[in-house]
C-alpha cells in the first residue's frame, strides 16, 4: 500500500473560509476533510488505482496558498504539477495521480 502527504501553506494572513479537501479513487469519493489554515495531511493505505485530490478555499487578502503533494510513492499525472501556488480570492487545485 502507498501513501502520500499533502501540505497546504497559507501565506499573507488567515483564510477567510475553511479549506476543503476531497479525495476520489476511480471517480468515487474516498475521503474528505476541512481545515482552517496551514496543515499537513498524510493519506495512507492507498491501493492500486487512479486518484484525484481536490483542494479548494479562499486566500487571505493579498495572500496566496501553496499546495504540495509528495511524489515518492505515487505517480502524478502530469508529473510536474506539484507544488502549485494560487493567488487571487478563491482557488481550486486538482492533483491527479495513480498507484500501480
Amino acid at each position: 500500500m502507498a501513501a502520500t502527504t499533502l501540505t497546504v501553506t497559507v501565506n499573507g494572513g488567515t483564510t477567510p473560509v475553511s479549506i476543503v479537501v476531497n479525495l476520489f479513487k476511480n471517480g468515487q469519493p474516498e475521503s474528505s476533510l476541512i481545515k482552517t489554515g496551514t496543515f499537513t495531511q498524510k493519506f495512507t493505505g492507498l491501493t492500486k488505482g487512479k486518484y484525484t485530490l481536490f483542494i479548494g478555499g479562499a486566500n487571505p487578502a493579498g495572500g496566496n496558498t501553496k499546495c504540495e503533494l509528495t511524489q515518492d510513492q505515487i505517480i502524478l499525472q502530469p508529473p510536474d504539477d506539484s507544488p502549485i501556488t494560487k493567488r487571487g480570492k478563491k482557488y481550486l487545485v486538482g492533483f491527479h495521480f495513480k498507484i500501480n
